[in-house]
């Protein structure tokens, strides 16, 4: 129970509630093996591999350390007939296996596997709550997916963030709702045509309105983020309609991650402001090489205070351009 006490106290702190539940956990857990105690051993191995799951956000490392002691507790779950906790226990699992820091796509298919598994047993127990947890995981698997060319993955994601979506939207769960409204979007923006892109911004327009009424600053930057990108892929498709929506949501992320402090995230709204002076008319075209290169210059000088080499180097090469076609056109 202690162990219990401080894994919800949830503290920012490096982990430290989850380091001192585990020490706790550790004395229970020696003492109901002691006592051959299994459903006992199987509660704590349970809690056990959610504090290690816990402190993955931080260090994906410790998810090694989870799904170990999440199996041994779903053997014993396994000869019952508790079906949510069983489901309860795959979903973590699947959730940890996707978490690995691994190359190649098994880990992602044991997560597919694990999340599978979790949402039959939801189905079985009446859980709409744990379905809908698993598919929009699920869905995430599927995006993970689409970074190794599997097949159809990509309309996999959409399905199941609309199956989860429906029920979220039942259950009244409007940050849920919000969550995978932004994550659609960025499915059906993966698609990359004209149509599935109209998709997306109605996804994110819906994403941001509930962000507006639950979310936090950071979460509505990021669907301001989000929303911008889909109207400039619409406008470099030829909808010049959509040029100006895209500076506007950009530039009002922008502002919301500056009162944040989050320079990353000021940072990609530069980048994407950048593409959208270059999307300006042959008219303006000298003032608009200066602003995309004023942008570039600042998130160049954002990611190198941030360490983020690779996304510096990508911005040097995108500067490399912009003046080469600046002193052509001059």
């Amino acid at each position: 129970l202690l162990g219990n006490v401080c894994q919800r106290l949830h503290s920012d702190r490096g982990g430290a509630t989850y380091l001192r539940a585990l020490n706790f956990y550790n004395i229970a857990l020696e003492g109901y093996r002691t006592a051959r105690e299994g459903e006992g051993v199987a509660v704590v191995l349970n809690n056990m591999g959610l504090a290690y799951a816990g402190l993955a956000q931080q260090n994906s490392g410790y998810f090694r350390r989870a799904i170990p002691l999440l199996e041994e507790a779903l053997q014993f779950y396994e000869q019952g007939d508790d079906w949510p906790r069983r489901g309860d226990i795959c979903l973590s699992l699947g959730e940890a296996y996707a978490g690995l820091e691994e190359s190649g796509i098994d880990r992602y298919e044991l997560g597919r596997e694990y999340l599978e598994r979790a949402w039959a047993l939801y189905e079985r127990s009446g859980d709409t709550g744990g379905q809908a947890q698993a598919q929009a995981q699920l869905g995430n698997v599927q995006m993970d997916l689409v970074l190794y060319g599997q097949d159809q993955a990509l309309e996999k994601a959409v399905r199941h963030y609309r199956n989860a979506l429906a029920i979220f939207v039942d259950l009244g769960d409007g940050l849920s709702t919000a969550q995978y409204q932004e994550r659609l979007s960025q499915a059906y923006g993966c698609l990359g045509e004209a149509e599935h892109l109209r998709k997306s911004l109605r996804a994110a327009q819906r994403a941001r309105e509930l962000y507006a009424q639950h979310g936090s600053k950071s979460d509505l930057a990021g669907a301001s983020l989000g929303l911008g990108k889909v109207h400039l892929a619409l406008a470099q498709l030829g909808a010049e309609e959509d040029l100006m929506p895209a500076f506007e949501h950009l530039r009002q992320a922008l502002n919301l991650y500056r009162e944040s402090g989050d320079r990353p995230g000021r940072g990609q709204c530069l980048q994407e402001l950048a593409q959208v002076y270059l999307c300006g008319d042959g008219e303006r075209q000298d003032a608009d090489i200066r602003q995309t290169l004023s942008c570039l210059e600042e998130a160049l000088a954002i990611y190198r205070l941030e360490g983020l080499n690779a996304e510096a180097a990508r911005i040097e090469s995108q500067l490399e351009e912009v003046r080469d076609a600046g002193e052509g056109q001059g």
